[in-house]
């Protein structure tokens, strides 16, 4: 079954132990056959004629040495249409400076060829039009090629499968994880802090980065940069409470629990996003790693990390039976495998002669000597011995490299694409595989088109989709007669409502007394206050004075920023709120902090972030912090406030109709909780100045 040399292979020596085999049965006087197997179950005649073609050839023969001349293969799928393109060569154009420029126009070339392929060619082999699933894209090797057609094909929104084979650490998703360690243990790392804020764990883009990294002091820190936050950016805030918030839980947990943490944290969604969803092995993977790692040793971040950065393991994916999207991988990875479509993009760059040891024959000695060989392009070769061991290397190179091309063709069922590109305006190699297939099509009689050569039955990528012969000969239906708006314009549509954000409504407010600086620091406590919420439920009781400490040193300004008492004052007011009995269920681990609400209240856009929120059996509970004047009675709260937490109960409402929902208003500085009337909420909303009376 190998016939790859990294596995063993050799050809000549099955040959020699066929004639072994063959020699003894005679002495005994036993019979001996070489049977052909030469029937294909798989692939289309037209596919199953080129293959002989290429391979038949008198000067191609000899690369499949081992296995006797090849014979012509016999169809099993008499009458079935089948097709082979071989596409015009892509090559550098005028305004292609670098040879990336053609791998990266070839790699969008084969995506929008795919994107056309997919719903406009009738496949016989499985009845029906191409999807993603039935194409299944083959490499010589993964190389930039192979990452720009990946990129490509997720650009076109195609669906694609990961790689059939991939070494965990080369994965930009298991170096971020390996690089979130590092910063765990060294935050003051510039470099890998940048690396870890771009990537999907904190999502920062490169204009944030830089606005955030510039101007600093020769000795100040991207770490400390991120903490004074001097743009005041949301998303820079949220990346240095979600640093916090990660730095304890890796001074709590080990190594496993520590990354099954950070992968909880809607961090799989992020790396999807960015990735697509084979990147779901690289992280079960490196969790697994993770956990074997605890198993075999005390749980340490930086053993771990050294571990991993030295670790050379594969992984292989599975090809299961029900395959929805594009696969590519290399040829070797291939046999055994099949595809209505196989598609062979690169096939002009041919495998380089690697300078390795190689076994020279010499006069005189009985067994080979093992010899490096310099590089002709410094020293001029003239022993015969040496000469010759360089050539039977080409020709081994030559030869596997057949036997692969036999394996790539002999994939697909129904079609096959032959495609390449050429990094230089430069002639094609004559032993190329696209040459030899060139060649072999147009001694099958291919047709030559504007997009390349045609040789079967060739479903054109039109806007003529081929059906199954019952639909062909099927007579036609009369369509019925066209209804009279279809030549009416439509009506202009409405214009969207603008959202409103339930917090900042503007109703009515009696102005307070509150001016200047004095505003300044009620805002600058209110901010801390609803950032110590968020963020300290989460930690355990022992890491949140130190967290809260950072949050207040990162966002206090001013006289506050130097006056300790104003800071204890801010964390006993917030542990006082945290510490509510009746506000238990809504600081455990089941809660939501922060959480987004959008919605239609009647004709209205509603677009707001709960508190906090918790969902129950029977019932949804949420409570919005006010860190202002707290009222004496439920009746003095701020119309605002009440027609806010309506809003968002209407929306909970709608999400979660079988369940009851109860608002609260927690004034802070109280501490105490007004738990508002379902009645309440509800006239607040039917009253609100921009929703109708019908409102629901």
């Amino acid at each position: 079954q190998s016939i790859y040399s990294f596995q063993g292979a050799d050809p000549n020596q099955f040959a020699e132990q066929g004639d072994y085999v063959a020699e003894a049965s005679a002495q005994y006087g036993r019979p001996f056959e070489q049977v052909e197997l030469n029937t294909s179950f798989r692939t289309a005649a037209p596919i199953l004629t080129l293959v002989d073609e290429v391979i038949g050839a008198a000067e191609n023969a000899d690369h499949l040495s081992g296995i006797g001349r090849p014979s012509l293969h016999q169809c099993h799928r008499k009458g079935v249409d089948g097709w082979v393109h071989l596409d015009i060569p892509s090559k550098p154009s005028e305004q292609d400076t670098d040879k990336v420029d053609v791998i990266i126009s070839h790699a969008k070339h084969i995506a929008a060829t795919i994107k056309k392929m997919i719903g406009s060619i009738y496949l016989p082999s499985v009845e029906r039009l191409a999807c993603a699933g039935d194409i299944l894209i083959l490499l010589r090797k993964r190389d930039g090629f192979y990452d720009a057609l990946h990129r490509e094909l997720q650009a076109e929104g195609i669906p694609l499968t990961g790689a059939d084979r991939i070494k965990l650490m080369e994965d930009i998703a298991s170096l971020d994880l390996v690089a979130l360690g590092e910063v765990m243990l060294l935050p003051e790392d510039n470099l890998t802090l940048a690396a870890v804020l771009k990537s999907p764990l904190f999502g920062l883009t490169e204009d944030q980065l830089y606005h955030l990294a510039r101007n600093r002091g020769a000795k100040e820190t991207l770490f400390a940069r991120l903490a004074k936050n001097p743009d005041a950016d949301e998303v820079v805030a949220r990346a240095y409470d979600r640093l916090l918030e990660l730095m304890g839980i890796a001074e709590q947990s080990g190594v496993h629990g520590f990354y099954n943490r950070v992968l909880d944290m809607d961090t799989r969604a992020a790396f999807i996003q960015r990735q697509g969803l084979p990147v779901l092995d690289i992280l079960g993977e490196f969790l697994e790693h993770a956990r074997r790692y605890e198993n075999d040793h005390t749980s340490s971040l930086l053993g771990f990390l050294q571990i991993m950065q030295a670790d050379d393991t594969d992984i292989k994916r599975d090809e299961d039976g029900d395959i929805k999207a594009v696969r590519i991988m290399t040829v070797h990875g291939a046999k055994g495998l099949e595809a209505p479509i196989v598609m062979i993009p690169d096939t002009f760059r041919m495998k380089a002669i690697n300078n390795t040891l190689r076994p020279v024959k010499v006069d005189g000695l009985e067994d080979s000597l093992p010899l490096f060989p310099a590089a002709t392009r410094y020293v001029e070769v003239k022993a015969d011995a040496v000469t010759d061991a360089s050539d039977m290397a080409k020709q081994a190179i030559e030869e596997e490299g057949h036997r692969l091309l036999y394996v790539a063709m002999t994939r697909a069922e129904d079609g096959l694409y032959i495609g390449a590109f050429a990094k230089r305006q430069s002639r094609v190699e004559d032993n190329s595989w696209y040459q030899r297939i060139a060649d072999a099509m147009a001694k099958c009689g291919a047709i030559e088109a504007e997009n390349g050569w045609f040789y079967g039955a060739y479903p054109a990528i039109s806007d003529v989709i081929k059906q199954p012969d019952d639909r062909q000969t099927s007579s036609p239906e009369m369509p019925p007669d066209i209804p009279l708006w279809v030549n009416q314009p439509p009506s202009d549509e409405p214009l969207p409502p603008r959202p409103i954000t339930p917090s900042r409504l503007s109703l009515p407010q009696s102005v307070g007394p509150i001016t200047g600086t004095a505003r300044k620091d009620a805002i600058l406590r209110g901010q801390i206050i609803h950032r110590l919420l968020e963020t300290l439920p989460m930690l355990d009781d022992n890491l949140r004075d130190v967290a809260a400490a950072r949050i207040i040193n990162a966002h206090a300004q001013g006289a506050a920023a130097n006056d300790a008492k104003v800071k204890r004052k801010w964390v006993e007011e917030a542990t006082a709120i945290m510490n509510m009995s009746e506000l238990a269920a809504l600081f455990s681990s089941q809660a939501f902090a922060e959480t987004p609400i959008n919605g239609l209240v009647g004709n209205t856009a509603v677009s707001g972030i709960i508190d906090r929120l918790v969902i129950t059996d029977d019932a949804v509970i949420f409570v919005d912090f006010k860190t202002g004047q707290c009222p004496d009675t439920s009746n003095e709260i701020s119309p605002s406030y009440i027609s806010q937490m309506g809003l968002y109960a209407h929306l909970l409402g709608k999400i979660y109709p079988e369940k009851q929902i109860k608002a609260g208003l927690i004034y802070t500085e109280a501490p105490r909780v007004y738990w508002l009337d379902k009645d309440m909420l509800e006239d607040a909303v039917k009253t609100f100045s921009v929703i109708p009376e019908t409102a629901s």
